[in-house]
């Protein structure tokens, strides 16, 4: 599997620590945009998203701690997929979060955010994140 170069780490890297005490204002924020743009998604998410919220940002900071040690994450990234079984969510459906996700992340570091930090964010979600998460949606197992 490919992986992200030592630029786009540092840029993946840079954009999460910049957000240090508002990873949580982020997370309100995004699935705020990922419900307005997509409604349905509503219903397959608890009422109280708390940990939801917390859970979203155990992962990204997962993947942003050891995106240069993708062996590390791919166990959790396969789990998290897993959790999601049965849901229906569908490839459409993870190629809207994952815009929504980085148009949100662009907004809320917009004082920092360059190109760089969106062709790593993408770069991350292409050859990391949207990979391992599938297969692990679609039946893949960690032991």
């Amino acid at each position: 599997m490919n992986t992200t170069n030592a630029t786009d780490m540092t840029a993946i890297q840079e954009t999460w620590d910049a957000l240090a005490g508002r990873r949580i204002v982020l997370v309100d924020t995004f699935y705020s945009r990922l419900f307005d743009r997509n409604p349905e998604y509503r219903g397959l998410f608890p009422e109280s998203m708390t940990p939801q919220k917390e859970k979203m940002v155990e992962m990204i900071s997962s993947v942003a701690r050891f995106i240069d040690q993708v062996d590390l994450i791919r166990p959790y990234l396969v789990n998290v997929g897993a959790a999601h079984r049965g849901t229906g969510i569908t490839a459409g459906d993870i190629e809207n979060f994952k815009e929504v996700f980085i148009d949100t992340l662009a907004f809320t570091c917009s004082e920092r955010w360059e190109s760089r930090h969106e062709k790593a964010w993408r770069e991350v979600f292409d050859e990391v994140i949207v990979p391992i998460f599938s297969e692990g949606l679609e039946g893949g197992a960690e032991s």
